[in-house]
């Protein structure tokens, strides 16, 4: 329909129902053509826009809209996991509407979401300055409805305030004062308002310092976090007290300024409408609540990873060598999977003792203080974005971070070439020993073919696996994070400390140095066992679904490049080789790229870092690596400054 012919219908009947409106801003959102029509119409027909704002005033007319002040756009308390369910089944069976409130009307109206996002603040704010449409709060009815809403927000917030997790957390902080504090100054304002008495203007500055402080007494939980841990159900509950309490703000400006009309009415509605269509939205849950925890993962590992970046020659040399040693381990599990092979288990047992056998080789990894090239990147990534998240951003700030990810990338360098440097000869030198002593090659020339196979580039999906290995290893570097984060949380090695069996068979001195080691690296050895288990059992899940499902590990796959090329060497091509080689180093790249950036993306996610940061960040770092492409390989002489960049 027309926008002329839905403006005659209204003017001919204005009904009661919202169908002519609805169509109307179907009509004029996405389509500034339509939109810059309609506006002209009513510019031009005095009678045509009291028309309309008679129907707009007709349809809205007393709609109850306290679910809208209270409610809209604020996450419920019934808490994460129950908020998810709770939107899950909602988007398949949506609620009963009740038609006779003003949030629901507005669903009808835009269409439940769709003509919202397709609608500009500033084409709505426009439109309402057309048609000169405005709301008094001075009504009666509205009044009474904005004084119930502060006043049951005010409620809630001291509530969840008031709660035993926030208050062990508020007294150990010693923030609670304020939650309290506004609650009783706002229950005083309206026992005065009962009596006939308006708001008094300085009570009210009063009340929102008083929730001012309120947000610095949450910022200051979220920064003492780091040092405390977080839990889902505790961001989650974080998340809804500040919106609350900016909900109340803003009701507190209305009261003060009770006639809305223009700008003000139309950023008002503009939230209002983005909280409602976005109510069951399970994304916009899981990216709002989500992000402190996401925050202080990533910040664990930001930790992390300063162990994994070589910043001088010395660190450089001392990479090399943990390389090296992470590389023996690399062939020692190389060894113990292929003759794990030779044991005729059942499918599940077999993946079970391969995933047995990862889980202590990258244990021992840690433990021996040794480095695995692939562990890396989910590790460096997120001091990246650590460190991209507390600089300004002017240029110099940008251009350290660049000099950054030079230090990031030779640092990946001489980890792979630590690690595929021994991993490769001594894979080798483990095959013709196996031979010499035992009278046979460790694996037979089909077997050998097969290993070939598996790593070729073109025969086999074997940079697919990779990918699929890249997003095991930054599960795994989360996994750590998470768990570093829960030590904290909930105080694991102070209850180790005293513990009252523990206590009774191991002396102080131990048990403290036993919580010491579980504080540092509980986090580390999880994810380890973690990734040991990823890597063992996807071969397995791809075998009982019948799927395109398997690993490809840079260090595993040349260890099995090294025993099957010493079987097939005496009559193997060497073009054939040197692709499954190419093969080979191309399983490291795919390694490399998707799980270092899987862990940038949800670091950056995490600290909502701006992308035009990136943009400049990629800039400076393509200068860099044009100026000194030497130190994306190798240490340089002298530290580079980032004057060097200009």
């Amino acid at each position: 329909m027309s926008i002329e012919r839905i403006l005659l219908q209204v003017q001919q009947s204005a009904p009661r129902h919202p169908y002519l409106l609805k169509e109307l801003l179907a009509e004029i959102s996405g389509s500034p053509a339509n939109f810059e029509h309609c506006i002209q119409l009513l510019e031009t027909s005095e009678a045509g826009r009291l028309r309309l704002k008679f129907y707009i005033e007709r349809v809205f007319h007393r709609k109850d809209i306290t679910y809208l002040l209270i409610d809209s756009g604020i996450a419920r308390r019934t808490g994460f996991t129950s908020e998810i369910v709770r939107k899950i089944k909602h988007t398949f069976i949506p609620e009963e509407k009740d038609k006779t409130t003003f949030h629901e009307t507005i669903a009808v109206v835009f269409s439940g979401g769709k003509v919202v996002s397709r609608f500009t603040q500033t084409q709505l704010t426009r439109l309402l300055e057309v048609l000169q449409l405005e709301v008094d709060f001075n009504d009666h009815r509205l009044k009474h409805e904005l004084i119930d809403a502060i006043e049951i927000l005010s409620y809630r917030i001291t509530a969840t305030a008031i709660e035993s997790e926030f208050i062990n957390k508020f007294r150990r902080n010693k923030t609670l004062n304020s939650f309290i504090k506004q609650n009783k100054e706002i229950h005083a304002l309206i026992a005065q308002y009962t009596l006939g008495v308006t708001f008094n203007p300085h009570q009210v500055r009063h009340i929102k310092q008083l929730l001012d402080e309120s947000v610095e007494d949450i910022n200051i939980l979220k920064r003492n976090s780091y040092h405390q841990g977080v839990s889902l159900q505790f961001t989650y509950s974080l998340h809804r007290i500040s919106r609350q309490i900016e909900r109340l703000k803003v009701l507190f400006d209305i009261y003060m300024e009770p006639k809305l009309r223009g700008g003000r009415l139309g950023t008002l509605l503009h939230t209002f409408l983005q909280g409602e269509t976005r109510k069951n939205s399970i994304r916009k849950q899981l990216d709002e609540t989500t992000y402190l925890l996401a925050y202080q993962i990533s910040e664990h590992e930001s930790r992390t990873g300063e162990h994994y970046i070589a910043e001088t020659p010395a660190e450089y040399k001392t990479m090399f060598g943990s390389s090296s040693k992470g590389g023996v381990f690399a062939s020692l599990m190389t060894l113990v999977k292929i003759v794990l092979h030779h044991i005729p288990f059942a499918p599940f047992w077999q993946a079970f003792a391969y995933s047995l056998n990862y889980a202590a080789g990258f244990v021992g990894i840690q433990v021996t203080h040794a480095t695995l090239a692939t562990k890396q990147p989910a590790m460096t990534a997120s001091r990246i974005a650590h460190s991209l998240d507390k600089k300004d951003s002017d240029e110099n700030s940008i251009r350290g971070l660049a000099l950054m990810i030079g230090k990031v990338a030779r640092s990946q360098f001489v980890s792979f070439a630590g690690n595929l440097l021994v991993v490769f000869p001594l894979s080798f030198v483990i095959a013709i020993a196996y031979f010499y002593i035992f009278g046979e090659p460790l694996v037979n020339r089909q077997q050998a073919y097969k290993m070939m196979q598996d790593v070729h580039p073109f025969l086999n999906p074997t940079w697919f696996y990779a990918c699929i290995t890249g997003v095991f290893l930054f599960l795994s570097g989360i996994i750590s994070g998470y768990y570093d984060n829960k030590v904290i949380y909930s105080n694991i090695p102070l209850r180790i400390r005293h513990h009252p069996w523990l206590q009774k068979v191991v002396s102080k001195r131990a048990l403290v140095r036993l919580s010491r080691y579980v504080e540092t690296n509980l986090g580390s050895l999880i994810g380890n066992m973690s990734l040991g288990f990823f890597l063992g059992m996807a071969g397995f899940i791809g075998f009982i679904f019948g799927l395109p499902f398997d690993i490809r590990h840079i260090t595993i796959s040349s260890g099995n490049y090294a025993v099957a090329f010493f079987t097939l060497m005496d009559d193997i091509k060497w073009q054939h080789a040197l692709t499954c080689l190419l093969g080979v180093l191309g399983i490291g790249v795919f390694n490399f790229i998707v799980s270092f950036g899987l862990a940038i993306f949800v670091a950056a996610r995490s600290r909502k870092v701006k992308a035009s940061q990136f943009i400049d960040l990629v800039k400076w770092t393509w200068v860099y690596f044009k100026k000194h492409p030497g130190d994306f390989f190798f240490p340089p002489k002298q530290e580079r400054l980032v004057d060097d960049l200009k």
